[in-house]
């Protein structure tokens, strides 16, 4: 390959990474944009953030004063919650197997 060729090889691949460069970077831009105007004030972000508050807020006053929420352990599951859930499994299938029939 002589040093012209190998010249023009690297202007290609250059050019081919600075096109897809500019691509990534406006892709990029574009996300940035679209999430900018989610979070901006007054939009679904900030809505769906004060409704949730809203509803902690309301289930907060259904738990008991003196609750520590933070320390709540986990809930085991029992062996008939186990195998209430394998019997509504087999019916769920059952049921799909009458409605293909």
């Amino acid at each position: 390959m002589s040093t012209n060729q190998v010249f023009n090889q690297l202007r290609q691949d250059l050019q081919n990474e600075l096109t897809t460069t500019n691509q990534l970077l406006y892709f990029i831009a574009t996300e940035l944009r679209q999430i900018k105007e989610f979070t901006s004030p007054g939009r679904a972000f900030e809505t769906n953030i004060k409704k949730n508050v809203t509803t902690m807020d309301t289930l907060g006053l259904f738990l008991p004063k003196g609750l520590d929420i933070e320390n709540i352990p986990p809930v085991m599951r029992t062996d008939k919650a186990a195998e209430n859930q394998a019997n509504e499994d087999t019916n769920a299938m059952n049921t799909s197997n009458v409605d293909e029939s």
